[in-house]
């Protein structure tokens, strides 16, 4: 007869797992297993479990924490804090016969999104070749621009609109700024450009601002925008391409999951000392506060050449790239990351 401790196994995963979250922890998903084992009449489960904690708490504040737990929970802890931030654990009932692995590390979040894409092949294939998960934000009615979101989609990338939106700027007469959107537009021409640019681009995930450093100063444009985009469930990125941009508030206002850009990278294009001193800083603002985001653009032949070089770098050093995404902050949320 077969002992199955497999239920108590799970049950001590969910239990740990609520554990997690009740401390702000983020489950890794890459570092989470469930092993099915049998050995001399006994089958169970072997769970491993991957959390990421915030920068500023402390890995022995939580070894503390999880032993006081597991004493409470009547479980037996063997936990070790390491000086690098991280938290090693094993917990299992008395008599041993079910345990669970914890792993939790210092959290470390870089997200990149690459803007503008639409008009070549050749540099998305480069773009999604990058060895990490990455935001493309596609202009829409760009020659390739549904071809390069379904590069993007083939490749475990993510897909933005990248909308334009009006600025001080001469706009050309061209196919891709047809769905611009301008201050004072009735909200009929707001929702008809959105139908319009995810129609052409339809796995997109969420939108950034192309331009826009007059719409996106624009309280009750940026409304509509909101509005137009709330039933659609995507997340809303603010460019900020101006100092004085609402987008963010009204994005948090209006029920969007949201976040802000932190760094260009590539302000200074034609400078690669520039344009890595960004990438540095980043990662430095990304190990400070948890989680950074940065905009780059395709078109700058030192953006890509930095950042071929300098990911694997990053994240042999601990950097977890994600997606734009993943750095969202909740609807109505009252937090916001300084540029």
């Amino acid at each position: 007869m077969i002992h199955d401790e497999t239920g108590r196994c799970r049950a001590l995963a969910r239990a740990l797992d609520g554990w997690a979250a009740r401390e702000g922890m983020r489950p890794d998903d890459a570092a989470a297993r469930e092993e099915l084992r049998a050995r001399e009449g006994v089958r169970w489960v072997a769970v491993e479990r991957g959390y990421w904690h915030a920068p500023r708490r402390s890995a022995r504040t939580l070894k503390l924490r999880l032993d006081a737990w597991a004493a409470q929970a009547g479980l037996v802890a063997r936990s070790e804090s390491g000086p690098d931030g991280t938290l090693t654990a094993t917990l299992a009932f008395p008599d041993g016969r079910a345990f669970a692995a914890l792993r939790s590390r210092r959290q470390c979040f870089a997200a990149i999104v690459i803007d503008d894409l639409g008009f070549s092949m050749a540099t998305a294939h480069r773009v999604v070749a990058l060895p990490c998960k990455l935001t493309c934000a596609i202009i829409p009615m760009t020659p390739h621009a549904r071809a390069v979101a379904g590069l993007a989609a083939a490749h475990g990338k993510e897909v933005f609109i990248h909308m334009p939106m009006s600025s001080p700027f001469k706009v050309p007469d061209v196919p891709e700024y047809s769905l611009m959107l301008r201050v004072g537009m009735p909200p009929e021409a707001v929702r008809d450009c959105f139908a319009k640019a995810f129609e052409n681009i339809p796995n997109a995930v969420g939108v950034n601002n192309h331009e826009g450093s007059l719409a996106t100063e624009d309280p009750a444009l940026m409304a509509e925008v909101m509005a137009a985009l709330k039933p659609r469930n995507v997340v809303f990125l603010d460019s900020g391409t101006t100092e004085n941009t609402v987008a963010w508030m009204a994005a948090r206002d209006g029920g969007l999951r949201w976040m802000r850009r932190n760094v260009f990278l590539d302000a200074a294009p034609r400078s690669p000392e520039a344009t890595e001193a960004e990438f540095d800083r980043l990662i430095m603002l990304a190990r400070r506060r948890g989680g950074a985001l940065a905009i780059g653009h395709h078109q700058f032949p030192t953006t890509l050449a930095m950042l071929e070089r300098k990911i694997p770098i990053a994240q042999r050093e601990g950097v977890e790239f994600v997606f734009a995404t993943a750095l969202a902050h909740a609807p109505g949320e009252p937090v916001a990351a300084t540029p």
